[in-house]
């Protein structure tokens, strides 16, 4: 009896996890495609080339993750070394 009430118990334990974890799962995922159509929107408004508004195309996405990378190199490079030798680079 004890055995069978300990083996419930884990059961019920391990299905709340399960649960949970896919809660949290979504709830993540959920909030990604939210910041990301957000950067989308702004980088759009900012007439970014690459970006075209929101959208979930993957070729459309490979090419606006690489264009964020490069422009958070370019902001990282500018706040280590500082605004005018960064913008002398640039001239």
């Amino acid at each position: 009896a004890v055995q069978q009430m300990n083996s419930n118990e884990r059961n019920n334990f391990q299905v709340t996890c399960s649960q949970r974890r896919q809660n949290a799962l979504s709830a993540s995922a959920w909030e990604f495609r939210q910041l990301r159509c957000l950067q989308q929107q702004v980088l759009s408004k900012l007439r970014i080339p690459g970006f075209d508004g929101p959208t979930v195309d993957a070729s459309a996405l490979k090419l606006q993750s690489q264009i964020c990378m490069y422009l958070h190199s370019a902001f990282y490079l500018r706040k280590r070394i500082g605004d005018a030798p960064h913008v002398s680079m640039l001239e």
